[in-house]
């Protein structure tokens, strides 16, 4: 088992494990894909912290360190029930994987490392933004970054991962136009804008097409990096802003993305590169052609004119997900380095660009779609 000390925790904000608690190994059962680690307090019958381990899961290491607070029966052969109505559960790795972390927990798989929170439901830090980050998808690897994070720790830092340890849960509310702030690594800030709410088109049954799952936002990031944590809207209303992309809001909900400031948008002196989306509906009896930007819409019945499904197929651009796409900090320097949006279509990966009308070079095909509707064609 892969094993923290109690000073490499306090470095990531895990709670420490106590000198008296006893270390529990549960059998696999045949389903499970990981070993499962169980610290007991003794004294208070309780279950203080779980530890998933797996050298090879799907290709990669898996580990996860959490919190729990499951009471166990004084044989210590059953998890008791928070409630009247509940009933005792045989101890075992599956039926202890379905109880609730709560606090902070660390994440390692596929090459992927998160510190977050489950009471809050907000991350500390992910290199999800930070590609040059290394692939953690070894032990090897996960343990020297271990290293190198407690290395790099400083006081500052120390107050600042207890801080977001002890935060209490919140609800915040956002919509378009909001100016917010996020964590590109554990030290720099990017920021960003709500340029776009579907779920207040979706409530005012404004029509539209809606592609998107979820509560989708469409936000956009500003051509800067910073330590400062402390920029208003009028340091970053003038500055250029990457393509926007959509997103879930859970982390503006659930305060990860700071809200700091609001201004109406008003596209005669914003200039924002929305998302634009092309498909035909996916009902068999609905024959349909879509074409949206932003706020503007289209639609018209398939014509055997229309550019072929075989070719369409990848221009419904409906990704989304729980971070902001296509996002990433070498990404950003090298666009603000340029001036340009250029690097962001050069140095994503052609799974995520090539398919995105708004490509420089799908330029040709991007027009060819707008023909079809009777719009405009877009200049240089």
């Amino acid at each position: 088992m892969t094993s923290l000390t109690n000073h490499q925790r306090a470095c990531l904000g895990l709670s420490p494990v106590d000198a008296s608690w006893r270390l529990l190994a549960l059998p696999r059962s045949k389903y499970d894909v990981y070993d499962t680690y169980a610290f007991v307090d003794d004294t208070a019958k309780t279950i203080r912290k779980v530890i998933l381990e797996a050298d090879m899961y799907l290709d990669s290491f898996f580990f996860h360190e959490y919190d729990v607070n499951e009471v166990l029966s004084d044989d210590g052969e059953y998890i008791l029930p928070k409630t009247a109505k509940g009933k005792p559960v045989k101890l075992t790795a599956a039926t202890l994987n379905k109880k609730p972390g709560v606090g902070v927990y660390l994440s390692c798989y596929g090459g992927n490392m998160v510190v977050g929170n489950y009471t809050t439901q907000q991350s500390y830090w992910h290199n999800g933004y930070d590609k040059d980050a290394d692939a953690y998808d070894s032990q090897e690897a996960f343990r020297q970054w271990i290293d190198i994070w407690c290395a790099e720790t400083t006081q500052n830092d120390l107050m600042d991962v207890q801080a977001f340890a002890a935060r209490q849960r919140v609800n915040v509310k956002c919509g378009e136009g909001d100016f917010f702030r996020f964590k590109l690594n554990r030290r720099l800030y990017g920021y960003g804008r709500i340029v776009l709410d579907i779920r207040a088109m979706r409530k005012a049954g404004v029509k539209f097409w809606d592609c998107y799952m979820g509560k989708p936002l469409i936000a956009g990031v500003y051509h800067v990096v910073t330590d400062n944590p402390r920029l208003t809207p009028d340091d970053l209303r003038d500055l250029p802003m990457l393509p926007a992309g959509a997103i879930m809001d859970n982390v503006f909900y659930y305060g990860e993305y700071p809200i700091i400031g609001h201004e109406p948008i008003n596209e005669d002196t914003v200039t924002v590169d929305y998302p634009v989306n092309y498909s035909e509906s996916c009902q068999l009896d609905d024959h349909r052609m879509f074409y949206q930007c932003g706020r503007f819409y289209r639609e018209k019945p398939r014509d055997k004119k229309d550019i072929p499904s075989a070719t369409y197929a990848g221009y419904a651009n409906t990704a989304i997900g729980w971070k902001l796409p296509c996002v990433s900090l070498p990404i950003l320097e090298a666009c603000i380095r340029k001036g340009s949006n250029q690097p962001y279509w050069d140095m994503n990966p052609p799974a995520w660009t090539d398919q995105d009308l708004r490509n420089p070079k799908n330029r040709m095909i991007h027009n060819r779609i707008r023909r079809q509707f009777g719009l405009p064609e877009i200049k240089e």
